[in-house]
């Protein structure tokens, strides 16, 4: 299977975004107004950088049609289900344990468990990626960036229904917006049912369909620039709008997928062939973006009161949390994920069928999902 690299290169930019998002934020919190030179902490307009997960919802759509070529039946289901499995959960798993391990120990210090990360249900349903309620009665994953890999799940789900019943892409969109319209109409006062009813996953639709079109040889080339305008168009709405809102997957689902056509048709380009290494990582950047912004630079920060020196420390310490996240991140791909999930893919291709190995290999030439 070919490589299409300004994929793995748009996943580094989307990685980078949500971290520079996250950075913004951080320091936000701990500035007076005006501090920041740049106006990093204050502007609205900042917020369109959350399109980097819409972004990794429509590449994960884009690449699930692009690396299962023909297959079908139960057997292939279950493969591919495994080997998602085995992509997602272990470098989860240690990201799970931070806080954890953080609240833990802040209850072994003074006597208080944080019911919202120690409760024994809501651990559990973090381990296999389940929503579930906070104290505060809203959807509160006990890791804070996990709930798009709650979604990413959901999409795993339908589409290894879709390979084990033979269907298409049409069936799989129609199960994702049956999923949608059900719990919207239904308004369950459950987690499944409230998370469920936040049509932001039909955006992996529209990975889907951009594809079946290139695996069709009739996705039309489109300009970057086109890309670029898309983005310029979504910031207004996203200054505007909040972060959920029922018609996320239209406001920023369209432009993110505007960008990935962009990106795609022009796979033929080297401009942007330096993110690959760091879309490699991407993943495990988003993964543990958060502690390295806390630990590492804003509490430092405000321990030495470094954001009072200058109106430039602001903007270097944002700065500085995104340059640190993305190289902990590819240190973290390079000497953890990656030998991990190489060791783990070759268990499983030593226990599969030719045919599913066969798969297995295909699918190894161009890194799934996230």
């Amino acid at each position: 299977m070919k490589e299409i690299w300004t994929v793995q290169a748009m996943r580094g930019i989307a990685a980078s975004m949500v971290v520079l998002h996250h950075a913004i934020r951080a320091f936000a919190i701990n500035i007076e107004p005006g501090t920041s030179a740049f106006v990093l902490a204050e502007s609205a307009n900042w917020n369109v950088l959350i399109i980097g997960v819409d972004v990794f919802f429509v590449i994960s759509g884009f690449i699930m049609v692009h690396t299962t070529p023909g297959q079908s039946g139960g057997r292939a289901a279950r493969w591919f289900l495994l080997r998602r499995v085995i992509r997602i959960y272990p470098l989860y798993w240690m990201a799970l344990l931070i806080p954890i391990a953080g609240a833990a120990t802040v209850m072994w210090k003074t006597g208080r468990a944080d019911p919202d990360v120690l409760d024994a249900g809501r651990v559990i349903a973090a381990a296999v990626l389940a929503p579930s309620l906070g104290s505060n009665g809203h959807i509160q994953p006990i890791l804070g960036v996990s709930w798009t890999l709650s979604y990413e799940m959901v999409f795993y789900l339908v589409f290894a229904l879709a390979l084990a019943l033979g269907r298409s892409v049409p069936f799989m969109a129609g199960a994702i917006v049956a999923l949608v319209l059900v719990a919207r109409a239904t308004s369950p006062a459950t987690a499944l049912g409230m998370f469920l009813a936040q049509p932001v996953y039909l955006e992996f639709i529209f990975g889907m369909l951009l594809g079946t079109a290139f695996k069709m040889n009739r996705l039309p080339r489109l300009s970057p620039w086109i890309g670029v305008l898309a983005f310029v168009c979504a910031i207004p709405m996203a200054a505007r709008w909040p972060e959920v809102n029922p018609w996320r997957f239209l406001w920023l689902g369209v432009p993110a997928a505007v960008v990935m056509w962009a990106a795609i048709s022009n796979s033929d380009r080297p401009a942007l062939r330096a993110a690959n290494p760091f879309g490699a990582a991407s993943y495990a950047t988003y993964l543990f973006h958060m502690p390295v912004i806390s630990w590492l630079v804003v509490r430092p920060f405000v321990y030495l009161k470094l954001e009072t020196v200058h109106p430039l420390m602001v903007d270097a310490g944002i700065a500085l949390s995104v340059m640190l996240s993305v190289l902990v991140g590819y240190m973290l791909h390079r000497h953890l994920e990656k030998p991990l999930q190489d060791s783990l893919s070759q268990r499983l291709r030593s226990s599969a069928p030719r045919a599913a190995s066969a798969g297995i290999e295909a699918n190894g030439t161009q890194r799934e999902g996230r």
